[in-house]
């Protein structure tokens, strides 16, 4: 069964339902909570055959809550082309030594990550028709996160989480979690190309904004070089392997075009744009800069991902003051197009399948 169908129903449901209200506020707040209450419940009881890496993850789970504090501790203290992301199984160990269950592990990263989702949407979207919009676009484009790579899954939250920060310029506080975070996913380090970016006047914004996106066909076609020269900065054998693949043969066109065409759609926005916080305008240069990267390889998207996920933001909000609301009904039935014209199938995380034998409530 693909679930995202009946989940986009009851969305749509409440939506008809809290339109008309009086409270204009409140409505977007429900559908958001509501929607979001809906995601994590999809995230959190997924069986460990949806998505991508879920079974690698529950593998390493598993290893990790066997080891030893030492054992764990220790990949703090280990040289640099060995470092790969320890404090995620510092997170993992704290977490099996209270609460040694798989299942609910899955469900405490989904209410993390649904909470800072919920907080973004409730904060920047001004109308109720801007939070269906930017709903439908997160089950169109970016699922996947809660779906997949359990690390950044934590990092992606607390990018949303501290995005408000960004817009405040706490650099205090917004250095030294970005840091600690980079200990659970490295890639979480690109998120401090706010920092620069936040310290620009806003009138200068535009000419990085059109440099970016004439940017876009060098960015792809140097792929292979651009990573190779971040791994080396990194100076760890593991993140180098992505700059020694070969290039994928399966090109994500689409995905690059489709984020060119927002790049240059918020860009015919700008005399708005600079009236929005400043980080739509950041994320939108970083975002134009960064997936271009896919090219080379699809992981290569965890990097923009710190970024895309913004556009559920700014294309509502130039929409709201230049266009037609009714350009909404249009990008959301394509969308609808793109999500369910293929179908995903689906499963609870307590239905048997054949092969596969596991205790998602226990590992003991």
């Amino acid at each position: 069964m693909d679930i995202r169908i009946p989940i986009y129903f009851l969305i749509l449901t409440c939506y008809f339902i809290q339109k008309n209200r009086i409270n204009a506020t409140n409505a977007k707040k429900t559908l958001a909570t509501f929607a979001c209450i809906l995601f994590a419940i999809q995230s959190g009881l997924r069986h460990i055959v949806i998505g991508p890496d879920t079974a690698s993850y529950y593998s390493s789970f598993k290893i990790t809550a066997e080891k030893n504090w030492n054992e764990v501790l220790s990949a703090l203290f280990v040289s640099a082309d060995e470092f790969r992301d320890p404090a995620y199984e510092i997170i993992v160990k704290a977490f099996t030594t209270i609460i040694p269950s798989w299942q609910m592990f899955l469900i405490l990263l989904a209410v993390l990550f649904f909470y800072g989702l919920r907080n973004i949407i409730v904060r920047y979207i001004e109308t109720i028709d801007g939070v269906l919009f930017a709903l439908t676009l997160y089950m169109s484009l970016f699922s996947i996160i809660a779906l997949s790579g359990m690390r950044q899954q934590i990092t992606m939250a607390l990018s949303m989480i501290l995005i408000p920060m960004v817009e405040d310029k706490k650099w205090k506080i917004v250095l030294p979690v970005v840091l600690m975070g980079s200990l659970i996913h490295i890639s979480f380090l690109f998120y401090l190309a706010f920092i620069p970016l936040q310290m620009i006047k806003k009138d200068n914004m535009r000419i990085l904004i059109i440099f970016s996106i004439i940017l876009i066909p060098i960015v792809a076609t140097s792929a292979k070089s651009i990573v190779g020269f971040m791994a080396s900065q990194v100076e760890n054998e593991y993140y180098m392997v992505y700059a020694q693949k070969s290039v994928s043969e399966v090109k994500p066109y689409t995905y690059v075009l489709l984020c060119s065409f927002i790049s240059i759609f918020l860009l015919t926005g700008y005399k708005y744009l600079k009236q929005a916080p400043q980080f739509y305008t950041s994320a939108l240069i970083l975002m134009t800069i960064t997936v271009p990267l896919i090219m080379l390889d699809g992981t290569m998207i965890r990097i923009g991902q710190y970024f895309t996920i913004y556009m559920m933001l700014s294309v509502p909000y130039i929409i709201e003051h230049k266009y037609s609301k009714k350009i909404y009904l249009f990008i959301i039935i394509l969308l609808c197009f793109m999500t369910f014209s293929k179908s995903n199938i689906y499963y609870f995380c307590w239905e048997t399948l054949p092969g596969i034998n596991y205790n998602p409530w226990s590992i003991k």
